[in-house]
């Protein structure tokens, strides 16, 4: 995932600070971080979970900066929300047998 966070306002990359990555401002959350629990099917409310230090409002404009910034999001987005069965609430349920 490539995201330019250059001119995101609620991000900052910081020399020393998780080695310069681009992280939510006044903390050491990258925000690349903050798209992929939403790739991986996470509403905002359950990446707010995840990270009780931010804001719902913050989670939700890193959402939108990356899509604007990444066109690339969207499609992968749909798919794992409307694909995966752990996070659309369906799918076939999947048994291991030992022998």
């Amino acid at each position: 995932m490539t995201v330019d966070w250059s001119d995101c306002d609620l991000v900052e990359s910081v020399a020393g600070k998780v080695g310069g990555r681009p992280v939510v401002k006044g903390t050491r959350i990258p925000a690349d971080t903050i798209l992929a629990d939403e790739e991986l099917g996470a509403t905002a409310e359950e990446t707010l979970e995840s990270f009780p230090s931010l804001s719902l409002d913050t989670i939700r404009r890193i959402r939108a900066y990356g899509h604007s910034h990444n066109p690339q999001l969207q499609p992968l987005l749909n798919l794992s929300q409307n694909l995966n069965p752990f996070f659309a609430g369906g799918g076939d349920q999947v048994s291991v047998q030992s022998r």
